[in-house]
């Protein structure tokens, strides 16, 4: 019994300690080396195809309005009626 329990608890050990040995896994950047593609402004991007966002490409004014519009929306206090 007691070599059983020896072989368990060094198994248990040996399982318990692997976690800790993962090595942290960071991806190295170097200076002026970035080949992704560059962020655009939001509201020049032009609004989805299938949703309702109605905005005009490159006019910021007409996207805020939309912005502003979809915030109320999934606001609780002005969708749910008061009585």
């Amino acid at each position: 019994m007691s070599r059983f329990f020896l072989i368990s608890l060094s198994l248990l050990f040996t399982l318990a300690t692997l976690g800790c040995t993962e090595e942290t896994q960071v991806t190295m950047y170097k200076q002026g080396k970035y080949k992704g593609k560059r962020d655009e402004l939001p509201w020049n991007s032009a609004p989805l195809a299938y949703g309702t966002a109605q905005w005009d490409k490159g006019d910021k004014t007409s996207w805020e309005k939309q912005m502003s519009k979809r915030v109320m929306a999934q606001n609780e206090n002005v969708r749910i009626q008061h009585p």
